[in-house]
Parts: C-alpha cells; sequence; structure tokens
C-alpha cells in the first residue's frame, strides 16, 4: 500500500478531530514555513562524491569535546564521527577512557583476538558506551544552551539478549550496567508533558560497528535539535510542552531501555495523558529520496509507522496524529526543492512533478520491532520512518526488497554497504547523494512535526518564570522510607528574552510540597523520605524574589514498600535564599542592580538616537510601541526591538503617522529591571517628543508613577501606576490642557510600602479630545509630579 506523499492523508483514510492534549496557557503563533525551509542544509563537512574516511582516521572533537565541523551539527558528520569513534557501544563499560576507534582499517569490523576466538572474524571493539554517552551530552548541552536544557543518566540493569556469542552472524548483545541518556528541554506551559525522540545507541557483537542500526538515529536527533533550536531562535519562541531527546540503551536486548525508562518515569495511567507522542528513529536513512544502488528507475520508499486506531484505546486521538503525519509530510514536499543522483545524473525531488512515495505500515514490519512497541502498547501515537528494504510487513504486504537483513547486525552495516545502497559508487568508497540527502530528510520531517503545536510547540518565549523538575532514582516505585532526590535543574527564567541570558539562580525561590502533610522544602535540590506506600502528588514553585512572578509544576510519584529509616535533611525546611520573596504586587523600584547610570532618547527627523550606560557594563533592550494610529488610540503593538550596546539610531522611515513610544530595559543579572518611557509623535515627515508618561523608578518616596500610555481613548482607559517607598496618602489628579479643574480626582491611602497602586479613567463622553496633565501629590512631600497624555 503505498501512495505519493501528496496522497499521504488519503492513504491512512482519516478524519481530523481533536488532539488529546489540552490547549497551551499562552497562545502560539502559526508555524512559519518560511523559516523551517530555511532550516533544510543536508550538505555538511561530508559531501557527496567526497572518499569516506579509514577507520584508522578518526574525525576528531574540538578543544571543548565537540564534534560539528560545519556548524550545522549535520546529521551524516555526526553518523561518521560515532560510527568511527564508538565501534562498540553495550553495558557494562569500566571506563570512560578506552581508546577510540577500532583499530581495523576495515569498514564494519575490528581486530581478531586470539584470546576471544568466538569474535572471529569480525573481532572485538572496546566497548565505548561511556564514552558515547559524555560526547552526546557534551553535543546537546551545546546546541540547547539557549532552552534550559537538562541532561540526565537513567541507569538500570540490563538483560543480556543469549548467554552464547555465536561467531557469526545472530542477533546477541550482553546485559550488565547500562544508561539511558537524556537531553531534555522543559516546556514554558506544559512541562508535565512531554513528546519525545529516541533512536537506541546499544550495538550487537555481530555487528560492532553500525552506521545504520542505529549510529544514525541519534546522529540525526543532534541534527533535529539544531533545527528546532534555529526554528526557536529565529522566531523568538521556546517549546511549549516539556521536548525529550533520548539515546536508548539495551534495544537489542529486547528493547529494555525504553520498557526500563517508562516503567520507572512514567504512571501507567498518566501515560496518554504526560506523553504527548513518541517519534523513532530505527533507523530511518538509507530511503527517499536515494534510488537503489543509483537506479534512476528505482527510488527506494519510505515507511511511516504509525499507531493503527483500530487497536488503540483512543481512536480519535490517534486518527488526528496520524493525520497531522500527512499533512506535515504534504507541507515538506512543497516547501523543499532539491536534487537527487542517480546512475545518469541528478534528478528533481520534492516537487509536484516528482512525488517520491512513502508508505503507510500502520502494522509495522514482520521481522522488527523497536522503542516505539513500548510506547505505542500504552496508548501514545508513535511516528517511525525507516527504508522500505527490510523485509515483508506485519500485515503481509511485501517491502520494497529484503536486502536490509542481509546486513543488519553484521560487519556490512557500514559506511561502505549504505553508500553502495544508495547511490551510483557501487563500490562504496565516496558518500553517496542519497546517504547524505537522506538523513537530512529523516531529521526535517521529524523536527517539522515535534513544532507543531499540539507536540512539543513553539511558544512565544518570554520573562516568566519555568518551573521543572525530575524525580530520582525514580519517579514510579520510590521506596517507603528511602530518601528520594527531587531535582530542579531545568528550572530557569530568561531575563532577556532576545539575548536568551538567565535571570541569576538567587533571585529565584524554589519551594516543594511532598503531598504527605510534611511541610514544605526550599532549594533547587532537595530530597524527601516517605513513611508510608501510596501515591502522592508532588509541587515544585518558582519564584522570583524580586519581581513575584511565578511558576508552578506538579507531578505524581508513587512509593512502594520498603524498610527504609532515612530521614530528611536537616535545614532544607528553611528558605536560605538570598532575601526574602516580595509581597504580591511588589515594586521595591530602588533594588535594580542594573539601572541606567545615564540614558536619553532624542528625535532626528525620521530616525531616534538611543544613548545610554548601564551601571553594570552591558547590552540593553530598546523596544519601540505603536499605540495610536493617526489620533485614535489602539492596543499597543511593538514595531521593533533593538539590542543596544553604549548608543544607536533607529530608522523609523517606515513608520507610519501616530502615537509611539520607546521602551528601554536593563535587566542585569536577574535583579528588578530599570525601565525608561520615551513617548514620540510620528508626523508625516518627523518624530516629534512628547511629554513624559513615567518618571524613573527611585528610591525616594515617589518609587513609582507611570501612566500605562502616552494616548488613550475609545475603550483604552487612562491607566496610571504609582508606589510610595513608605506608607502615605496620594491623590491623583487629572486635568485637560491648562484648566485648573480636574476632570477627575483620586485620593487613597496607601498602606503599605513598595506596593503598586493602580489608577484608571475611562474615556466617557465628558472626557473630550485634547492633552491631559496627571499629577500626584504626596501627603507630606513637598510639591508634585506631572505625567501628560492625549485623549485620541
Amino acid at each position: 500500500m503505498s501512495r505519493t506523499a501528496r496522497s499521504l492523508v488519503a492513504a491512512v483514510a482519516l478524519l481530523l478531530v481533536a488532539a488529546a492534549p489540552a490547549a497551551a496557557t499562552h497562545s502560539q503563533p502559526a508555524l512559519d514555513r518560511t523559516v523551517l525551509k530555511g532550516t533544510y542544509s543536508p550538505t555538511g563537512f561530508y559531501k557527496a562524491g567526497d572518499p569516506i574516511p579509514s577507520p584508522l582516521d578518526l574525525p576528531k572533537a574540538d578543544a571543548n569535546g565537540l564534534f560539528n565541523p560545519s556548524g550545522k551539527w549535520n546529521a551524516l558528520d555526526n553518523n561518521v564521527f560515532e560510527t568511527l569513534n564508538f565501534p562498540t557501544r553495550q553495558g557494562d563499560d569500566a571506563s570512560n577512557a578506552d581508546p577510540l576507534g577500532s583499530g581495523d582499517p576495515r569498514h564494519g569490523f575490528c581486530p581478531p583476538s586470539a584470546s576471544e576466538p568466538n569474535f572471529n572474524p569480525y573481532g572485538k571493539c572496546a566497548n565505548h558506551q561511556l564514552e558515547f554517552i559524555d560526547h552526546y551530552e557534551k553535543q546537546m548541552k551545546s546546541v540547547l544552551k539557549d532552552f534550559g536544557v537538562v541532561v540526565h543518566r537513567y541507569p538500570f540493569e540490563g538483560t543480556a539478549s543469549s548467554e552464547v556469542r555465536p561467531v557469526c552472524c545472530g542477533l546477541s548483545a550482553p546485559g550488565g550496567k547500562s544508561y539511558n541518556v537524556s537531553a531534555i528541554v522543559p516546556g514554558a506551559d506544559h512541562p508535565e508533558q512531554m513528546v519525545i525522540v529516541g533512536a537506541h545507541f546499544d550495538t550487537t557483537d555481530t555487528g560492532p560497528a553500525p552506521t545504520w542500526d542505529s549510529s544514525e538515529g541519534h546522529a540525526q536527533s543532534i541534527r533535529m535539535a539544531a533545527i528546532m533550536a534555529e526554528y526557536w531562535k529565529k522566531t523568538g519562541t521556546r517549546p511549549s510542552a516539556t521536548m525529550i531527546f533520548m539515546p536508548w540503551d539495551q534495544e537489542e536486548t529486547g528493547t529494555n531501555g525504553s520498557k526500563n525508562w517508562l516503567a520507572t518515569r512514567v504512571l501507567e495511567d498518566e501515560a496518554t495523558k504526560r506523553v504527548r507522542a513518541y517519534f523513532n528513529t530505527d533507523p530511518c536513512t538509507a530511503a527517499y529520496p536515494a534510488y537503489y544502488h543509483g537506479d534512476p528507475t528505482n527510488r527506494i520508499p519510505l515507511v511511516l509507522q504509525l499507531s493503527d486506531p483500530a487497536e488503540d484505546e483512543s481512536p480519535d486521538r490517534a486518527k488526528a496524529f496520524n493525520e497531522k503525519a500527512g499533512k506535515v509530510i504534504d507541507d515538506y514536499f512543497t516547501d523543499i526543492d532539491d536534487t537527487i543522483a542517480a546512475v545518469d545524473g541528478p534528478h528533481p525531488v520534492y516537487t509536484d512533478a516528482d512525488r517520491g512515495e512513502i508508505v503507510v505500515a500502520l502494522g509495522g514490519l514482520l521481522a522488527f520491532g523497536s522503542d516505539y512497541s513500548n510506547f505505542d502498547a500504552l496508548g501514545i501515537p508513535v511516528f517511525n520512518m525507516f527504508a522500505d528494504i527490510l523485509g515483508p510487513h506485519a500485515d503481509g504486504s511485501p517491502g520494497a526488497s529484503s536486502e536490509g537483513p542481509t546486513f543488519l547486525h553484521t560487519p556490512r552495516d557500514n559506511l561502505q554497504t549504505i553508500n553502495t545502497l544508495t547511490g551510483p559508487d557501487q563500490t562504496g568508497a565516496t558518500f553517496s547523494d542519497g546517504q547524505v540527502k537522506s538523513q537530512e530528510f529523516c531529521s526535517q520531517i521529524h523536527s517539522r512535526y515535534m513544532l507543531e503545536a499540539e507536540m512539543a510547540g513553539h511558544q512565544t518565549a518570554n520573562g516568566d518564570p519555568l518551573a521543572f523538575f525530575d524525580v530520582f532514582p525514580r519517579q514510579n516505585g520510590l521506596e517507603k522510607g528511602k530518601l528520594a532526590t527531587f531535582d530542579a535543574a531545568g528550572s530557569h527564567q530568561l531575563s532577556s528574552t532576545s539575548l536568551r541570558t538567565y535571570v541569576d539562580d538567587s533571585r529565584l525561590q524554589y519551594k516543594w510540597e511532598f503531598g504527605d502533610k510534611t511541610g514544605t522544602a526550599f532549594g533547587k535540590l532537595v530530597k524527601h523520605a516517605y513513611k508510608a506506600e501510596g501515591t502522592y502528588p508532588v509541587r515544585l514553585t518558582v519564584t522570583n524574589r524580586d519581581t513575584n512572578q511565578v511558576d508552578q509544576m506538579a507531578l505524581r510519584v508513587m512509593v512502594g514498600a520498603g524498610e527504609g529509616t532515612d530521614s530528611d535533611p536537616a535545614g532544607q525546611g528553611t528558605d536560605n535564599g538570598s532575601g526574602p520573596v516580595a509581597q504580591q504586587g511588589s515594586v521595591v523600584a530602588c533594588q535594580s542592580g542594573a539601572g541606567f547610570s545615564k540614558v536619553s532618547v532624542t528625535a532626528a527627523g525620521t530616525s531616534l538616537k538611543i544613548d545610554g550606560t548601564v551601571t553594570k557594563a552591558g547590552p540593553f533592550t530598546a523596544e519601540l510601541f505603536q499605540v495610536a494610529k493617526g489620533k485614535k488610540a489602539a492596543k499597543a503593538k511593538k514595531v521593533a526591538t533593538l539590542q543596544v550596546n553604549g548608543s544607536t539610531t533607529y530608522d523609523g522611515k517606515k513608520t507610519k503617522k501616530g502615537t509611539y513610544f520607546l521602551r528601554l530595559t536593563s535587566r542585569g543579572n536577574g535583579s528588578r529591571p530599570d525601565i525608561r518611557d520615551f513617548p514620540f509623535e510620528r508626523t508625516a515627515r518627523f518624530f516629534k517628543a512628547r511629554k513624559a508618561m513615567a518618571l524613573p523608578d527611585s528610591c525616594d518616596t515617589i518609587s513609582v508613577f507611570r501612566l500605562d500610555s502616552p494616548v488613550f481613548g475609545g475603550a483604552r482607559k487612562l491607566g496610571v501606576t504609582v508606589a510610595l517607598t513608605k506608607p502615605g496618602k496620594v491623590t491623583v489628579s487629572v486635568f485637560r490642557g491648562k484648566a485648573r479643574k480636574p476632570v477627575k480626582r483620586f485620593s487613597r491611602n496607601l498602606r503599605s510600602a513598595n506596593r503598586a497602586q493602580r489608577f484608571s479613567l475611562k474615556a466617557g463622553k465628558r472626557i473630550k479630545a485634547g492633552e491631559y496633565r496627571v499629577v500626584l501629590t504626596v501627603k507630606g512631600v513637598k510639591g508634585s509630579k506631572t505625567l501628560s497624555a492625549r485623549r485620541g
């Protein structure tokens, strides 16, 4: 059953229905396919036609341990690096400093060993399990550093697939100490919900240096992370739900790695609520858009495996997921235009005239399985892509060929074989165009779907705190009386959304409630022992000590039988952080650690000249908002954002007539920001400065005095904010023009210091158009302060 990608939706024969995950807390902008198209970049350091390197000529990481020679985290580059440097990855690695490489000049082989003749003729390599994990964590920390990434290792004891190690070429893999390793990007709206992309990193004894099964899978995961990070950066967004990039251990022993993770990290009755979808890459490449051995009449189909709605407890959810999968692939074919090499030269791909075949297999393969089956069994939608050369499907329909099983789990699973399979050079000595572009194809398709709003998504980045935590040793099955660790390493707050800088951790309070009525604990990493079996709701609250911004994450944990007598560590029940948490609405205006020592904005024709110096040297942000179109007040719309380090000029030639204000913000290292607002009128010819709409925040009695906007009218009220550094009586009077009688007067006793108070004036019929003065007086304070606004 095969269809062109454009008709994939019809092939699955589904109806679009609502997906299961709840709507995000914050709205997400439409997916920008122009930006997605711009991320397409299949060629990295290794190019089609280049000779493949010798296993003795190892690609080298840089001084920081990173391998990114093209600057794109290219999937083929990652694949080559891993295949040659870490040829064997199995349980019970004793050292993370084994010599890299195979030490054998042949691709797919390790040196024969006289002491272990069962490994001849393919040889035995040093175990690089721990070396690979170190490598993966370093790469992902670098790729995702702007998005609060945290890496975790989840240890478990693996089971051997066979105690007998055959000479060749069946499946055999040892057990022992094993690790699932993850790179986690916390979701800003739904940190407790997750999207997972996985591929196993362990190898069999009989295939010691595999290129295909499955080095290419997590090589693509690094590339996927780079594509998604590039999209988030270019669009000013971040994930809405938690995104997890997860290489599994012990897949070859019966998918033990993913089984263990699901059993210990996700409560079974919450699986479909917490895991939005599982994406698998084992193995995805060596298929579309490649031609089978370079034959221009025989493109290698790609299988898209999806959950079967008929066998799912939530068929509507599966149908919606599958329907969207078809749309994602259709959109990709519409957006991308490229060629692929065959024996007779390049052929066009991804065009309306030349659509590649995608085979839909709801039942997967007859002879092979992978980690996706463990997620599918829990009712979680799965998305798995692989080359259709692995034999018949579970429904009895044949694959394109059965060549894949002839070299899977053998030394022939190597760079040479994959190049001959996907290109015209049948020596395999050069990289094929099909090998290069099929790896990018797989990376792109997965990334596009995972960026969709109902998956990991792309929430507009903001300065709110983000609460996220994990539980160790495991969330599902803690032992009674034994200390568990609650780790908020993924929690953070952006101090600048454009620069991707973070609020200093000392300015955030971490408060824990364990759900067993034992009180609270404070700190980014705490320990707790439950005294009784049961299921408990755990809640983490992250609060900015200066602004009182708050975020929370909640999870259930299950505590089983145990004989432990552990006690919680002393002192964690007291908040020993740097300073108290401010009261709700507290301003504390004079506590900014990053104030402007000088700042000015002047109009010069159609330009605005910005000049400022921050007390803690560094850049500040300038944002231009339009608040009136012509004379008519409108909702504030941001029209420009600039990063300023000293001085700059904003070119406003294309700005339209109306009222604007320029907001300058200095955030420092997480203390309260220093904000300055400068209002302007834009005529047909130039900018013209208006009178002040806000005073600089200060440590004087009048700590804060500002207007929401320099213009009001229609549905837009005149909003006024006032705060004092000590209790007092304030009077806010609103005058039209030079009139001596106010059109409105507010009086209020402010009983709390540093607590913001709001006043607002509705633009009713008696509030006529014109200029207005807003005058603030404080009892016992000499003089008054005046701000200005226009009634449009």
